[in-house]
Formats: C-alpha cells, structure tokens, sequence
C-alpha cells in the first residue's frame, strides 16, 4: 500500500500452496497509519481477490493473542476465528 508522497505504509502478502489451493495471509501496517481502517480494507481486498480470482479454497492467518490490533484488522476484514493455537514457540 502506498500512501501520500510514495511512502509505504504497509503490506498485505499471501504466501501460496498452489498443491492444495490454499495459502498463508499475513499482513504488516506502519504504526502512522493505523487506525484509519485502511489495512482491513486492503486485507478484506486481498482475501477477496485470492478466494474469488486465483481459485483459492482457503487462506489462513495467525496473529499472536498479545496483538489485539491484529485481531481487530482480521475481525474488520471479515476473518473468521477459528480457534486458538497455544505453546506453538517456545519464547
């Protein structure tokens, strides 16, 4: 995503398991920018584009639980919460 001046204010990626139609979504925004609703319109853009355009069966997504605000843009975008992984990193 670009903002004013050519400035990048963040990015929406998925990476892709072409074998079984399904890919990992991941999703980074600039602390300047939060807030404004702009990375959950661009991840919900995103998601829609895979699902729909590149025959995707299914994206996933994995936020730690110590980041609300990631939940917030997967919440606004649509994402739909599966459950919770725990002790998956030993840090």
């Amino acid at each position: 995503m670009i903002a004013e001046k050519g400035r990048l204010v963040g990015l929406v990626c998925i990476s892709i398991d072409v074998e079984n139609r399904n890919a990992w979504f991941w999703y980074w925004m600039n602390d300047t920018t939060r807030g404004q609703g702009v990375m959950s319109r661009a991840a919900a853009s995103v998601a829609n584009v895979a699902l729909a355009d590149w025959g995707l069966e299914r994206l996933e997504l994995g936020y730690r639980v110590n980041n609300p605000a990631s939940g917030a843009v997967a919440k606004a975008a649509g994402i739909i919460k599966e459950g919770t992984e725990r002790a998956k990193f030993l840090l």
